[in-house]
């Protein structure tokens, strides 16, 4: 006789379902791939942010270190110049370089190498008989307006004339140029690196700030 209870007995496939089988377990799979798709991400969005940082780094640059600034020989010319005014005929004895050329324009002079055609030594130029006239507020009279407007070329000068207020400039455009100038209310040197304006009690102290990497 069999054991009624027996009946009451969990069986087979009652414990694994309307199968019969066990239920077989959610694959892991997509939520795998998911997780390597999200860090693979996260990932690409650190690379981007690290080589844009980089890049702005790069293309960052202080404003006292703009541009290349170096010795060349119109600078060697310039800070050759003893004076800051003196007769023409000094200047061309101050100008060892025979390949310079001294031209004129208006009042306007420059000192200019053909190899170095970036950089220029600048200054004025006045007849002897028009700096007096300026020096001295009154005109002289051998001296006019017609005379001054005439005298537009080297060739029209003589060698007591006067030049004066020489400027060292690289020009890094044809409306910008860096250098070394004096100033005369100050009786000082003044170095601009493009940004910014720098004053030095001597010449010698505001080429080596010129050329130093960064200008203070």
């Amino acid at each position: 006789m069999q054991n009624k209870d027996n009946n009451n007995m969990i069986t087979p496939s009652n414990y694994y379902g309307a199968t019969g089988q066990p239920t077989k377990s959610r694959s892991k799979l997509p939520l795998i791939i998911g997780i390597v798709i999200a860090i693979a991400a996260i990932i690409g969005v650190v690379v981007i942010a690290v080589v844009a940082i980089n890049r702005n780094n790069d293309n960052y640059v202080p404003a006292t270190v703009v541009f290349e600034r170096k010795n060349n020989p119109i600078l060697e010319l310039y800070s050759n110049l003893e004076k800051e005014q003196m007769t023409l005929g000094e200047l061309r004895q101050a100008i060892s370089d025979p390949s310079a050329e001294i031209t004129v324009d208006g009042g306007f002079g420059k000192i200019a190498l053909s190899s170095y055609p970036d950089d220029a030594i600048y200054f004025y130029i006045n007849t002897e008989e028009e700096f007096n006239y300026m020096d001295n507020g009154e005109p002289d009279e051998e001296y006019t307006a017609k005379d001054a407007a005439a005298v537009t070329t080297i060739d029209s000068y003589g060698p007591n004339d006067i030049v004066y207020y020489f400027r060292y400039a690289h020009n890094i455009t044809d409306d910008d140029s860096i250098g070394v100038s004096y100033i005369d209310e100050q009786d000082e040197y003044e170095v601009y690196d493009g940004y910014e304006f720098f004053n030095f009690p001597t010449k010698e102290e505001a080429i080596k700030a010129y050329l130093a990497p960064v200008v203070k």
